[in-house]
């Protein structure tokens, strides 16, 4: 059962949320989605040949140290077995300012592609 609809005025966006609706942008544009992996990986998607490792941040009092760790979780996951997928490091809306604190051009460097979530449960890149 999903959570309840977020209320626009509501600023803290859970994990599990942002989860939820990531998961269902994905399935809308025809990605298959699991959450339970092996190595701990919080959500991965696959399309056909494509491949789209994800890590989920929420609000917490320290968002961003949690986002820090989100850009580390996603660089330990580039192995090689993952050559060609996608890494992605997915987050409420409110929070890009620590997102961004990693530049653009490094993000693009390392292939780590950003997606903000609204408090209606939109998906949007950064």
């Amino acid at each position: 059962m999903r959570s309840p609809v977020w209320h626009p005025y509501r600023m803290a966006i859970t994990e599990k949320q942002v989860k939820e609706a990531f998961t269902d942008f994905l399935v809308a544009n025809g990605w298959e989605v699991t959450t339970k992996n092996v190595d701990y990986v919080d959500l991965i998607a696959r399309r056909d040949s494509e491949l789209i490792v994800a890590e989920l941040k929420g609000h917490t009092k320290s968002a961003g140290t949690a986002i820090d760790i989100g850009y580390g979780q996603l660089i330990r996951r580039m192995t090689a077995e993952r050559e060609f997928a996608r890494f992605a490091l997915v987050v409420p809306e409110t929070l890009a300012t620590h997102v961004e604190r990693v530049s653009a051009d490094v993000r693009i460097k390392l292939g780590i592609e950003v997606y903000l979530v609204d408090a209606h449960g939109g998906v949007r890149g950064l």
